[in-house]
Parts: C-alpha cells; structure tokens; sequence
C-alpha cells in the first residue's frame, strides 16, 4: 500500500472517529404561539392581554450527558427597541427536549419599558437560542420581531 493512501485512510479514519463531537443536536421545533408578530398597546390592559408560549423541542438523544442530563440549555433574550436587553434567561429541557417560556403580552413590553407612563414602542426581539451548557455557545437561534404599537385613545 502506497503512503498516499495509507494517509487517506488515517485521515478518513480520523474524520471518522471525530464524527460525534462534530454533530450537532437537531432542533426539531422553535416557535411562538400564537404566532402574532402586531401587536397594539391598549388599556385597560387585561381586556388585550394574552398569553404567548415560546418553545423549543430538541432532540433527545444524542443530547445527554453521562450523568441523564441534557448538555444544552434553552435561551430566552428580549430586546427592546432601543436595544437595551430587558430579558435574559435560560432553561432547562423535559424528559422529552421540550422547553418554553410563556409571557404575557403586550404586558410584558409595558412592564419592561422603562417608563410605564410611556412605553416604548417599536420592534422588540425575542430570541430563543439553543446553546451548549459548557461553552454557552449558540448552535442555533430563532429571533420574533415583535411590532408593539400605541393602540390608546388620543394617540396617534
């Protein structure tokens, strides 16, 4: 056997044995629901409040330490529109690689605003980011731009 192949067949072998430690855990859903991106600020807040879930289910296997945990946390980041981070977060995933979040909107721009008499409007971030415990590195992320706009009588 020549070297040149004797050196293609390490280097195929080496590529293989590397192969785990390469690949990444599969996302297999990242969202919101309800899936909403306008929304209009109005009181008395409780009458236009509701609930909204953000999600992320994983991959289970392949994403387990050795000790039966997950290797990996849920990331949630909220951005308002001046691009002060008025959120950030993370959490842990089930049994079966599902994680969320649920916030109250739009009462959660209100009260992250950071003058209630006068909330901030525009394009808010959410981010969902999947990222690895030990390096807090992001393998992946999914961002929502939220439109929050002034919806109050009297208001342009």
């Amino acid at each position: 056997m020549s070297i040149r192949m004797q050196s293609v067949i390490c280097t195929a072998m080496l590529m293989l044995l590397s192969l785990p430690a390469l690949a990444q855990p599969a996302v297999l859903q990242a969202g919101m629901a309800p899936n909403q991106s306008n929304w209009t600020f109005d009181t008395p807040l409780d009458k236009v409040s509701k609930e909204v879930k953000f999600y992320m289910r994983v991959q289970r296997q392949g994403n387990l330490s050795h000790y039966g945990t997950f290797d990996y946390y849920f990331r949630v980041i909220v951005t308002a529109p001046d691009g002060t981070e008025v959120w950030n977060d993370m959490y842990g995933f089930d049994e079966q690689g599902y994680a969320d979040r649920t916030f109250t909107l739009p009462t959660l721009f209100w009260e992250r605003s950071p003058d209630r008499a006068n909330p901030l409007f525009g394009i808010w971030k959410v981010r969902l980011i999947f990222e690895e415990k030990e390096s807090k590195r992001a393998v992946t992320e999914r961002v929502f731009n939220l439109s929050f706009k002034d919806g109050r009588a009297g208001h342009p």
